[in-house]
């Protein structure tokens, strides 16, 4: 008996890069695919449709043009949010929020590809707002981590002006694979097993005084807010935790306030990165961002 196919659903006419490189994934696999479009407003040559977004249409009673016409699909509702293991609190608590505010939101995982994809896709005009909550691919940049999106992460909405909430969350760790995949020159650092095949070093002061500088750098003439969550930065960098350093987080915020002068706004938080109050700020900050800008 024939193994069953994997149905690819999703707006090829927008994220075919993205379901170009799941397609292959799956493929290489060894299992069979069927693709099927949703956009709107065209499709993909860079892989076979099977179920192009027409016959979709009319399976539900419609036409392409009639959907067209109503105009309620439009990136002015959409919003990018980064997530984490360690931000999944905040990234559920902050999705909850927008959904009820009558926002879509498209979470991407920060583990270098998702960061990369995040980027490409706002740079696209996908996105309204961007509520970039978990900065880690920075640091895996930094110290050649496996979870790097490469050195223009955190570039494409500042290029765009669209607006953005940055956090800088998750920056308190690198990631590697198992820990014989640590660099040598790391190998004598805080190491903390967070999974068999993952390996977090906890960052030190100097490099958070590195990646202080580079998010405002990298932030210039964006219509950016950077808020920092004072008691903590990942799940692991709570209080009684594996990786809470306040002397270390400390040097990361300095950078930031020092490097961004008046030029970027700057907004501390009393709260942990995961608590629902920290939340609710940075969905009412960034609301207001994009209302202003609207």
């Amino acid at each position: 008996m024939p193994s069953p196919y994997i149905l690819i659903l999703g707006c090829f006419d927008t994220k075919g890069e993205v379901f170009q490189y799941l397609r292959t994934q799956i493929l290489k696999a060894g299992e069979r695919v069927v693709t099927m479009n949703t956009g709107t407003m065209g499709t993909t040559d860079a892989f076979p449709v099977d179920i192009e977004a027409e016959t979709v249409a009319q399976a539900a009673g419609t036409t392409l043009e009639e959907i067209r016409q109503r105009n309620d699909t439009t990136k002015k509702r959409s919003i990018a949010i980064s997530m984490f293991g360690n931000t999944s609190a905040c990234v559920n608590q902050c999705t909850d929020l927008l959904e009820k505010a009558g926002y879509e939101v498209m979470a991407f995982h920060a583990n270098g590809v998702g960061g990369a994809t995040m980027e490409a896709l706002i740079r696209e005009g996908v996105f309204a707002g961007v509520l970039d909550v978990t900065t880690t691919e920075l640091a895996d940049e930094l110290c050649q981590g496996v979870c790097s999106a490469g050195p223009t992460r955190l570039t494409a909405a500042a290029e765009m002006g669209i607006p953005q909430i940055v956090v800088p969350s998750c920056l308190d760790m690198v990631n590697y694979a198992e820990p014989d995949t640590v660099p040598p020159q790391y190998r004598n650092r805080q190491l903390y097993s967070w999974a068999p095949n993952v390996t977090l070093m906890r960052t030190n002061q100097t490099e958070n005084r590195l990646l202080g500088k580079e998010i405002v750098q990298k932030l210039k003439g964006a219509n950016a807010t950077i808020v920092l969550p004072l008691k903590g930065i990942s799940q692991i960098d709570a209080e009684g935790n594996i990786f809470h350093n306040p002397e270390v987080n400390q040097a990361l915020f300095d950078s930031i306030k020092e490097n961004a002068g008046k030029n970027l706004k700057v907004l501390e938080a009393d709260s942990h990165i995961n608590d629902q109050a920290f939340s609710a700020f940075l969905v009412k900050k960034l609301l207001q961002i994009m209302d202003h800008k609207s």
